[in-house]
């Protein structure tokens, strides 16, 4: 029979879901899909191609990307899809002030007086369906629990241990979004200026 000491060095050992927490929280540059569910699983999570912006008559300079989208805690986080890559987010995006529009395959994430924001292509219409009806609704919500931060309620989100710890990432992770994809048009136009300049027309 175990000692009373045994016994109680036994209760206080974490049990598998606090083992799971704490390897989370070892690194704060570590986040895999599986750990950025944790506990309560993902919202949403499949392949997509992805561009900032919509994509117009220079998107050649840049093409889209087949990445993993994870959505978690109002927030869309950005992997590789290869799956040996995906040790963190290659950035995340807030879903507060986001509005999203469905045609098809395609999902277009608007930001209003700021226009698209994003270019989303999924493999198949109900994948894309699934992930705008989600990303909608999670606004929404992100919205409301912005006013909330605003009138300093105390009780604005859950406070489940892998909702704080995505949280915590997409605060890193939104400050690594690519440009705009105007701003690659604009960059594009530069480089062709100062190719050409001195050539004769």
């Amino acid at each position: 029979m175990p000692s009373s000491a045994a016994a109680r060095s036994e209760s206080m050992a974490p049990g598998p879901d606090r083992q799971e927490s704490l390897k989370r929280f070892k690194s704060k540059d570590e986040c895999t899909p599986s750990q950025l569910a944790g506990a309560a699983g993902l919202d949403f999570r499949g392949p997509a191609s992805v561009v900032r912006g919509s994509p117009g008559l220079f998107s050649c300079f840049r093409r889209p990307g087949q990445m993993l989208l994870c959505m978690k805690a109002a927030t869309v986080f950005v992997y590789e899809a290869d799956e040996k890559k995906q040790a963190t987010p290659k950035f995340a995006v807030p879903l507060a002030g986001i509005s999203s529009l469905q045609e098809g395959r395609r999902v277009q994430l608007l930001r209003e007086f700021a226009g698209v924001e994003y270019t989303l292509v999924f493999a198949g219409e109900d994948a894309a369906e699934e992930f705008s009806t989600l990303a909608t609704a999670f606004a929404a919500v992100a919205n409301k629990d912005e006013v909330k931060k605003r009138l300093k309620h105390k009780q604005v989100l859950s406070r489940r241990a892998s909702t704080k710890f995505a949280r915590e990432v997409a605060v890193r992770k939104a400050k690594f979004q690519p440009e705009l994809e105007g701003d690659v048009v604009a960059e594009t136009f530069a480089h062709v200026a100062d190719e050409t300049k001195g050539q004769p027309v």
